[in-house]
């Protein structure tokens, strides 16, 4: 499991079929890159040299190249120190105590696909210094820790003076719809709507629909009454690959019918790893 698991950056000692759980989820979470879910499949479970060469070559260049999995902690745009300040100080992802490791390994287990939350664990009990029970288990290394204390607003809902719009996404893997429904009843406003897009994940507004209903929120003032929710009644699955797209992730446009713009020229030994790979992702747990 060597490649899905260097190109996904899980650790040595999660199964491949994790790496494989947190890229197709990944994949399907995105409103344009889950048109490539099918192809990546079929391209996994073919198993041909070509193939080999070609996720080595394009696929895993085009998404360590694109960040799509591993945040850049020296962004100036994402922080992922202030991430992580946050869930510490506010046990954004965790509730209260902390579930432990394995529970949380076996959340992302019991998933096809989903975000690999078990991942926060480490970083969650180095800046909190391992107070709960669940991180001093682990035994991590002592730290001052970095956490600040919630001030008196902290988990209240505000009364609101004018509107409320709340979009969620139902492919979102951190705000399920029950628990984004819950945190909408909360907040007291006569004037609010809640919309949940079949086909958007965390990112609501990068959704065409869910930005059109955002827009349509603003151009309206506020007056939820107005807003066009139309484009609900079209959201017909399309999983079609583009050519233009699939010539940027897979470096060929005609995957789909099992041809390659590539040559023939990996070696035997190569192609004997990657039917590992293949054998390891799909059948090891």
């Amino acid at each position: 499991g060597a490649w899905v698991r260097d190109v996904v950056g899980v650790d040595d000692k999660d199964p491949p079929s994790y790496a494989a759980r947190w890229l197709f989820g990944m994949l399907f979470g995105s409103g344009e890159l889950r048109n490539a879910f099918q192809t990546l499949f079929a391209v996994m479970r073919r198993c041909s040299d070509d193939d080999l060469d070609m996720l080595e070559s394009s696929v895993e260049l085009y998404i360590q190249g694109n960040g799509l999995l591993n945040a850049d902690i020296r962004s100036d745009y994402d922080s992922l120190i202030l991430y992580y300040v946050i869930l510490s100080s506010e046990h954004q992802l965790f509730y209260t105590p902390v579930p432990t490791l394995r529970t949380l390994q076996s959340y992302f287990g019991a998933q096809i696909g989903t975000n690999p939350i078990y991942r926060d664990f480490m970083p969650y009990c180095l800046f909190t210094n391992s107070q709960d029970p669940a991180c001093k288990e682990q035994n991590y290394q002592t730290t001052t820790g970095f956490v600040y204390k919630p001030d008196s607003y902290f988990n209240k809902t505000a009364k609101l003076p004018t509107s409320l719009l709340v979009l969620n996404g139902a492919l979102d893997p951190i705000t399920p719809d029950d628990q984004a429904k819950y945190q909408f009843d909360q907040y007291q406003a006569t004037n609010k709507l809640f919309v949940n897009i079949s086909d958007a994940s965390h990112s609501v507004v990068d959704n065409k629909c869910g930005y059109k209903i955002y827009i349509s929120y603003l151009m309206n003032d506020g007056n939820t009454a107005k807003v066009d929710t139309s484009c609900m009644a079209d959201r017909v699955a399309n999983l079609t690959l583009s050519s233009s797209l699939s010539e940027e992730i897979f470096g060929a446009s005609n995957i789909d019918k099992g041809q390659s713009n590539r040559s023939n020229s990996g070696a035997s030994t190569r192609l004997t790893l990657f039917a590992f790979v293949c054998i390891a992702i799909f059948l090891v747990a």
